[in-house]
């Protein structure tokens, strides 16, 4: 259990070795990978493009992630933890968290334009108009998760970090919850969508094309829309990947964490 508010810090039992060396291997990974992602994909020119731009910048989210989370293991080991770190580590993890899945929409949602209007994808979607989108989506969710670094949050017991005051009275914490299942819903709206609309134009190529005199079509424009299509999928498995690990390691816990804490007002050990 921790003494709250001893000196401006949190303090604590420090956890095993074990459990220690854990922590420390796995938020370590997560930034050493993350940061070799964003090094691949400054040097390689063909990911400069809308999609490389979600990834570059989820990928800097991540390691930055990790490289919170490996300060705070820092604090973990030695017993204690600054309660004013505590409060700035609660704000960055949860803006972060924010931000990865309205970059996970905004991705999903540039799958399914590209899919539905795929001759004007180009002039819809550009490489600027992705950065402005990149920019305001982050600023309002560090905008959005303010309150938390100024006042609603509280030391989690057993978790060795700060987070949301589920237990706050404060409107706020019904607003916090709603955008975040507004995000969620969103993303798995988003996400049924691209799924539907790749069977129906794989039926569609699949179809052999036969013209008013029973001849088939070129075969070159046939070949060609073969190509596209199998380059549109390849992208969208990526996406299905990167969104379908989310769902399983990610969402049920935060949904339901969320939820529970938020209309029972108890804290879950």
């Amino acid at each position: 259990m921790a003494d709250a508010g001893v000196n401006g810090s949190y303090s604590f039992q420090p956890p095993s070795l074990g459990l220690s060396i854990i922590l420390i291997s796995l938020d370590s990974l997560m930034a050493i990978t993350n940061i070799a992602i964003i090094c691949v994909i400054i040097k390689t020119k063909d990911l400069w493009s809308v999609s490389g731009y979600y990834m570059f910048l989820i990928a800097l989210l991540d390691s930055t992630m990790g490289i919170i989370l490996l300060e705070e293991v820092n604090q973990v080991i030695d017993g204690k933890i600054i309660e004013i770190r505590c409060r700035i580590q609660a704000y960055m993890l949860i803006a972060v968290l924010y931000c990865r899945m309205s970059l996970f929409t905004c991705m999903s949602i540039d799958r399914a334009i590209m899919l539905k209007y795929p001759l004007r994808y180009n002039t819809m979607v550009t490489k600027f108009k992705t950065k402005i989108i990149q920019g305001v989506v982050c600023g309002f969710c560090f905008l959005f998760i303010l309150p938390v670094l100024i006042g609603q949050y509280t030391y989690r017991d057993y978790g060795y970090l700060c987070e949301v005051n589920y237990q706050s009275q404060s409107i706020y914490i019904y607003i916090y919850f709603g955008m975040g299942m507004l995000i969620c819903a969103i993303l798995t709206l988003a996400n049924v969508s691209i799924f539907i609309m790749v069977r129906a134009q794989q039926k569609k190529i699949n179809v052999i094309s036969v013209n008013g005199d029973g001849e088939s079509f070129d075969m070159q424009v046939q070949n060609k829309k073969r190509a596209n299509f199998k380059l549109q999928l390849k992208a969208v498995r990526m996406l299905f990947l990167s969104i379908g690990i989310f769902y399983i390691a990610i969402m049920p816990h935060t949904v339901f964490i969320m939820t529970y804490q938020t209309f029972t007002k108890t804290e879950l050990k």
